[in-house]
């Protein structure tokens, strides 16, 4: 369980912005203790947000390897299927090969048509690639099941203000923010309420 304990001290420590520390965690744990794969995913993460997506990717590849295994210890939903492979699609992106990240995306999603964020990746990507319309399809689809998602109505209302759409952008905006007041998430609620005066 010691890779374990190692994992769940670099989350806290990541989640303080304590970057530095979470990765020494980590990188002691991998050394001394046996891996599991949220210590995986972590270290995984923690590469991402430093700009190292091949280091990323193999570490997310050992995520992936767990898949069908019987663990001792629980894993976070879809690390050992498509959060990994949505990990992996955004290491590539950050590399420039947005082919197959967009790609792994697409399969993500599939994977798992409920997860929010592999709609929220999948649809920056396909505004990367100057898709409009198809970002916006590709969230509007998802708020039609799952209306109550904050994430995707903010970017729902960014991809409609750079549409010109602008009554809409504000309602969406406006939903986005009631949905963010009421989680209690008042740092993002701040910047839509900027995000709305500037419309």
């Amino acid at each position: 369980y010691a890779g374990e304990v190692a994992a769940l001290c670099a989350l806290e420590r990541a989640r303080k912005d304590e970057t530095d520390a979470a990765i020494e965690i980590v990188d002691t744990a991998l050394r001394r203790f046996i891996p599991t794969p949220n210590l995986h995913y972590i270290a995984a993460s923690l590469m991402l947000a430093r700009g190292k997506p091949d280091a990323a990717i193999a570490h997310f590849r050992r995520c992936l390897a767990y898949r069908g295994q019987v663990l001792v210890v629980p894993i976070q939903e879809g690390i050992t299927g498509h959060v990994s492979l949505l990990g992996i699609a955004q290491a590539l992106a950050q590399k420039g090969d947005l082919v197959r990240s967009r790609r792994l995306a697409e399969r993500a999603v599939a994977m798992a048509p409920d997860y929010e964020v592999g709609h929220m990746v999948l649809s920056k990507l396909q505004l990367q690639a100057g898709e409009n319309q198809s970002a916006l399809h590709t969230l509007t689809t998802y708020l039609a099941a799952h209306p109550d998602s904050p994430g995707a109505c903010q970017q729902t209302t960014l991809i409609l203000q750079r549409l010109g759409c602008a009554d809409q952008a504000r309602r969406m905006g406006n939903r986005a923010l009631s949905l963010l007041r009421r989680n209690g998430a008042d740092h993002e609620a701040a910047r839509m309420e900027e995000i709305l005066a500037a419309m």
